[in-house]
């Protein structure tokens, strides 16, 4: 089978995207290796990645000739070179499609992650709101299957998209990180690198509103234990000067710490180094640094309802993470169980985020 995917996120950033890109693309090539994988970027910024992928023969990565008008060709040219390989399937990994891919004979699939464009309360850039909106709306009436990463997005789908049930399909997202390291002195190299205290709860994710970092640090505040640190790991917008300067204002300065992103060698030294996850989002299509605590071994907080219990099941300490003190609480009594038993069910609940289980999953799409 010939497989033409979206690999933009993939080769450009350490971000959610771009860490389900590759993850897809590792599970992909790990368990069906017989097929011809055609990935499409405008460029590359990942370059480990790019080596990475660039050792396997079945791996063709397809750029534009020129360096210029790279949406356009995103969105538009990449149908010719669709037709032209005359590929079986075509696999928008990251919320999109090209505009004019109506016409092409390869089944065309679509994943979407979150309608957070479609939430006012949790989106704010009005420009990329109508771009992401109408992206969506396109790749759901332009696709033949639309894959969910969670009942909860799945929801969301038919109520802002309203395309015929029967072609969303829940897939999951796979967890790659490796759980153990059999050098000890990698995670010491990194813990001296990036200076962390002895005791810090970690939390991912890109520094925005919507990541509700804010609640964290009030919570904080709250928690008389000078020696709990907070290590944030994410890509720093705007709203991290607000974040920045409330620490500051409020004696928590020395007890935070912002990360820029980092590669999935270091994230995993960070989960290991950490004593606990905090992820108090507000809105997630899925939630995956939950799931990647859980693997971890590690205790993790997180927000009651929505995707956020599907990806932690019982195996996540789950709170109203609008409220201060509730949260203090919640990390307070986190830190002070036996959290073993939690952390054994929560094991078994993401054994269905196996890389095996989401390949099969979308190769059972790719071949209807």
């Amino acid at each position: 089978m010939k497989i033409g995917l979206d690999a933009k996120r993939a080769f450009l950033n350490y971000t959610g995207l771009g860490n389900y890109s590759r993850n897809i693309i590792r599970s992909l090539l790990q368990h069906y290796p017989n097929n011809e994988y055609f990935l499409f970027t405008p460029y590359i910024e990942t370059h480990d990645f790019f080596e990475e992928v660039s050792n396997f023969s079945n791996v063709k990565i397809i750029q534009p000739r020129s360096k210029f008008f790279h949406s356009y060709w995103r969105s538009y040219s990449i149908t010719k070179f669709i037709q032209k390989l005359e590929l079986d399937v075509y696999h928008g990994l990251s919320n999109e499609l090209p505009y004019n891919i109506k016409g092409c004979k390869a089944k065309k699939i679509v994943t979407i992650h979150d309608l957070i464009p479609f939430k006012e309360d949790v989106f704010r850039n009005i420009f990329e709101d109508r771009s992401a909106k109408a992206k969506m709306r396109a790749a759901s009436c332009n696709s033949d299957s639309i894959v969910s990463i969670s009942k909860a997005t799945k929801a969301d789908i038919i109520k802002f998209l309203g395309p015929d049930e029967k072609k969303i399909h829940v897939v999951y997202q796979p967890v790659l990180l490796e759980k153990y390291d059999a050098h000890k002195e990698r995670d010491n190299q990194i813990k001296q690198t990036y200076q962390l205290p002895q005791r810090f709860l970690l939390q991912v994710g890109t520094v925005e509103y919507r990541k509700n970092i804010q609640i964290i640090l009030r919570a904080l505040k709250l928690i008389q234990d000078t020696d709990l640190h907070f290590v944030v790991v994410g890509k720093r917008k705007r709203f991290a000067k607000s974040l920045i300067d409330y620490a500051k204002n409020s004696g928590l300065a020395d007890r935070v710490h912002f990360i820029d992103p980092v590669d999935d060698d270091i994230l995993a030294s960070l989960y290991r180094l950490s004593i606990g996850v905090v992820y108090p989002s507000l809105y997630e299509g899925f939630g995956l640094p939950i799931v990647e605590a859980i693997h971890f071994g590690k205790p993790v907080l997180t927000t009651h309802g929505g995707s956020f219990e599907e990806a932690g099941g019982a195996g996540a300490y789950y709170c109203d993470t609008n409220n201060p003190q509730e949260v203090a609480a919640a990390i307070q009594k986190m830190l002070s169980s036996d959290n073993q038993h939690m952390i054994a069910l929560g094991q078994r609940h993401i054994e269905q985020f196996n890389s095996k289980a989401i390949a099969d999953a979308l190769m059972e799409i790719y071949s209807k």
